[in-house]
């Protein structure tokens, strides 16, 4: 086979897999060789990198000789599987960060061992492995090898398994020590070592179950600190003892916190000796408890013993970043939100700071290690926020938290303004304008009276109400106050002082008296109900003419300009700036003058008789009752008004003068002109 050497790609990247373009003696052994079998892999595509661009190596392939990756080359971004072959090692240095740069959506190893992969950091610099949260880690994948894989003083992030099932089971000898692992999903297996398998002082962080399988070899857990539990609820036991054809799988000195129940299974041939581990419980029966045989029961000897009991945690060797704080709460306040948590395990380092991250904006606030709450102010009110928190130890941070459920900053409504209060007929009616919500709608508006602190409460929406039965006559003012989910504004200002009035009473007579052209209304005063009577409202029918009579005092008024002859009614009303009584009706009355005057009559003598004739006058309004008739000689006839003649006889001979002047109920008219008569 052709080997393949590293070429640089750019100034701060270093493409693996590709031939060498320059010429120049092979790279020391510090440089990784890939062979590419063309039968067990395609030529490797590099067009699918999410880091292309990123500064770093990139491999995949086939490793045929010892190859050592360090912190100072990398990181390495693997593009595609690395196979180690058998009888070579592949040895990744302290401080060494590899990176899984595609995402295969499948649980099989990226490392697939035939030889040997010995990851070792050191407690100073781990070496670091970053997953894409699908794939496995490492395994055997040959049965006609015997594989190596051993992880010291690693940190493993989300990779589904550390070690997931492999066709190479049973040929391999396993150890994971001085390590964390977090957030896994899927089963890691540690299945018929050939000498051994170790599982010692590491730190387990909400991850998936661990299977062992042995036959002549001892598989050991101990030390170990598990933390949390899988978010796959098929792998939240921790330990499951599969087979141990000789000796049980020892399980010591390890630390449980509260999590998943149970904390270990024995499933088929399997067997566990889980004494000496702290419980987190005193109780033997709690700790047995925690341990379920899946196909027999616990009186059989699939589990040893639980004890004795460990009375403390074991030391978390090494120390790990916080785990995730938990319980975070935000409640919301004016323009800002107090932000609380649990604290989280510190990872045996304490914690340095949280890290309070608003979204929207991705605005960050650091809090120191010792706190469990803090205030993010700045934020604006009516505008819907979450967070999450981080805690940061001398090792790391932490996932972040769950985001808290959305809040909305704000703060009570502003006092509402423009009160203004009006009289009304038996109430008052106070208006105001809308307050600002500040961020909460308003919910409602408290109203208050004052003397006497009588309330009215109205709804957000509303900007008015009105008070009645409050005193007559008593002056009264109104202040208004707002209401949302966060509380009440301060009051507003004062309103205007109105008084609490009706209005007045109607009259109790009104009565009128017909004149010539004119009629004269009279009534009684009314009672004034809280507020000044102003004046009365006369209306005259028929035509419905109004005049407005001012004072309160007034309790008369002559109306001209009738009609003589029509029939008239009256109301009056009175009136105040509370409102206008109910008007009261006259009696009807018919305008009359007297009589118009007379045409000069026609006079006619027989003998020593005169007769006199006239026509009816205009009556004025009034049915004339007669006619007077005076002659100059002293003599007056009265005749009746349908009767237009009289007659004055036996008159001495002379010369005499005649009137005639109408009559009715007003009066007599005037009297005609004169008409002169001889009598021979």
């Amino acid at each position: 086979m052709d080997v393949v050497e590293p070429r640089p790609h750019d100034a701060h990247s270093r493409q693996l897999g590709l031939p060498r373009l320059e010429k120049g003696p092979m790279k020391s052994r510090s440089t990784l060789r890939l062979v590419l079998a063309a039968a067990l892999l395609p030529l490797i595509s590099w067009t699918g990198s999410a880091h292309a661009d990123e500064p770093g190596v990139h491999v995949s392939g086939i490793l045929t000789t010892d190859t050592t990756w360090t912190a100072a080359e990398g990181p390495y971004y693997v593009d595609g599987v690395v196979q180690i072959a058998s009888g070579v090692t592949l040895h990744v240095a302290p401080g060494t960060r590899v990176v899984l740069a595609y995402n295969p959506n499948n649980y099989a190893p990226i490392f697939q061992v035939a030889g040997t992969l010995d990851v070792e950091g050191s407690s100073e610099e781990p070496v670091s492995l970053v997953g894409q949260g699908y794939a496995g880690l490492a395994g055997p994948v040959s049965s006609a090898t015997h594989a190596v894989l051993t992880l010291k003083h690693v940190n493993v992030s989300r990779f589904a398994s550390v070690f997931p099932p492999t066709g190479g089971s049973g040929h391999a000898d396993y150890e994971l020590a001085d390590s964390v692992v977090t957030g896994t999903t899927y089963m890691s297996y540690f299945w018929y070592p050939v000498n051994y398998a170790r599982v010692e002082r590491n730190v387990f962080v909400n991850a998936a179950s661990m299977t062992f399988g042995t036959t002549n070899a001892v598989a050991t857990v101990a030390s170990n600190r598990f933390r949390g539990y899988s978010t796959s609820s098929s792998y939240r036991h921790y330990l499951e003892s599969w087979a141990a054809y000789q000796q049980p799988l020892q399980v010591h000195g390890n630390s449980f916190e509260p999590g998943p129940n149970p904390v270990m299974t024995v499933r088929s041939a399997g067997k566990i000796d889980a004494s000496s581990n702290d419980w987190g419980t005193t109780s033997v029966s709690a700790a047995k408890a925690r341990v379920v045989d899946q196909e027999d029961d616990l009186n059989l000897p699939s589990v040893v013993t639980v004890e004795p009991l460990l009375a403390a945690p074991t030391a978390e060797t090494p120390a790990t970043a916080p785990a995730q704080p938990s319980s975070v709460i935000g409640i919301g306040g004016d323009r800002q939100a107090t932000i609380s948590w649990t604290a989280p395990t510190d990872g045996g380092s304490p914690i340095t700071t949280y890290r309070v991250t608003v979204s929207p904006g991705d605005r960050t606030i650091d809090l120191p290690g010792d706190v469990t709450s803090g205030v993010v102010d700045g934020l604006t009110n009516g505008t819907s926020y979450t967070f999450t928190v981080t805690a940061t130890n001398a090792v790391g941070t932490s996932p972040a938290s769950s985001s808290t459920a959305a809040i909305t900053p704000a703060a009570v409504p502003s006092a509402p303004e423009h009160v203004l209060a009006q009289q009304g007929d038996g109430f008052v009616r106070v208006v105001w304008s809308t307050s600002e919500s500040n961020g909460a709608p308003v919910t409602g508006y408290t109203v208050a009276a004052s003397p006497g602190g009588r309330t009215m409460a109205v709804p957000g929406g509303t900007t008015e109400t009105t008070f009645s039965d409050l005193q007559l006559g008593t002056a009264y003012s109104f202040t208004v106050s707002a209401t949302n989910s966060v509380g009440t504004s301060l009051p507003s200002g004062t309103s205007n002082e109105v008084v609490a009035a009706r209005a007045p009473d109607a009259p109790a007579t009104v009565t009128a008296t017909p004149g010539d052209g004119s009629a004269l209304v009279t009534w009684t005063a009314s009672k004034a109900n809280g507020a000044e009577v102003l004046g009365y409202v006369l209306t005259a029918y028929p035509g419905g003419r109004q005049i407005q009579v001012f004072g309160g005092d007034a309790s008369s008024y002559l109306v001209t300009g009738l009609r003589n002859g029509v029939t008239y009614s009256f109301t009056v009303a009175a009136a105040s700036m509370a409102g206008t009584s109910q008007a009261v009706w006259s009696d009807a009355v018919v305008p009359a003058g007297k009589p118009g005057q007379v045409a000069r009559p026609a006079a006619s003598v027989a003998g020593r008789s005169v007769t006199l004739r006239w026509a009816a006058p205009v009556a004025n309004g009034s049915a004339l009752t007669q006619y007077v008739v005076h002659c100059s000689s002293g003599r007056t006839l009265r005749v009746a008004a349908t009767t237009r003649k009289a007659v004055f006889s036996r008159l001495p001979p002379g010369t005499y003068r005649f009137t005639v002047a109408a009559r009715n109920v007003v009066g007599v008219g005037s009297a005609s002109a004169p008409v002169n008569a001889r009598v021979r």
